[in-house]
């Protein structure tokens, strides 16, 4: 008996991405063969894409913000009353 692949991560409370990172599938392909072989059904590949949107990579170097150094705060202790 298969069972559907969104069933069993809603299941195990895994989303597709944690479920590929934990057993290294880093194709659809790959995900497709790791079902047949569990007895799986597979999504879509339209729904695979959507869980694994594209990083824009950014071209442009990274600067390094110089940071001051903050003034140390003084510790000033509360006099008590004398009576």
């Amino acid at each position: 008996m298969k069972i559907k692949l969104t069933y069993f991560l809603s299941k195990n409370k895994l989303t597709l991405a944690e479920f590929c990172n934990i057993n290294g599938i880093k194709s659809y392909n790959c995900l497709t063969e790791y079902c047949t072989h569990r007895k799986l059904i597979p999504i879509t590949q339209k729904e695979y894409k959507e869980s694994f949107p594209i990083k824009k990579q950014n071209n442009e170097p990274k600067t390094k913000v110089k940071q001051t150094a903050k003034p140390k705060r003084r510790y000033t202790r509360k006099k008590s009353k004398k009576q």
